[in-house]
């Protein structure tokens, strides 16, 4: 899967990891993961890291309905909702580009692209500047 969570309770955010090639399945299926679990409140923020990108899906039909959905997984509540995308190269900032644009187009939608860790975390107002520090590696939803 190119596709996974981590709730961050203490910290009240989610950490969204994409690897690889990000396939719309996987993360529709991420998602409806973390709209399911006990510990997802919409109101948390998102904190989606890009870094490990190395392609995307390009089935432009599968992107647009994935894309469609957005508001099922994002808008939920009628409630304003950070999402923070780590996108350091120019693939991740171009996928993270068209995301944000179909975002800020949602009803309470806000989001953001760093290109750091560093400048992710401080947009959250977190006090860590490396994800490592945010997160153990041996916790993981999904």
């Amino acid at each position: 899967m190119s596709t996974n969570f981590q709730i961050i309770p203490d910290r009240g955010v989610v950490l969204v990891r994409l690897n690889g090639r990000v396939l719309m399945d996987d993360c529709l299926s991420a998602a409806e993961a973390y709209a399911r679990h006990p510990a997802a409140r919409p109101t948390q923020p998102l904190l989606i890291d890009l870094s490990s990108v190395t392609a995307h899906e390009t089935d432009y039909a599968k992107i647009l309905k994935a894309m469609a959905r957005l508001p099922d997984y994002f808008g939920r509540g009628g409630s304003e909702r950070l999402v923070v995308f780590i996108a350091p190269s120019p693939l991740a900032r171009r996928i993270s580009a068209v995301v944000v644009r179909a975002l800020l187009s949602m009803p309470g939608g806000v989001a953001r692209i760093a290109q750091s860790e560093s400048d992710a975390l401080e947009i959250l107002g977190l006090p860590e500047r490396r994800l490592s520090e945010l997160v153990p590696s041996s916790t993981q939803n999904r």
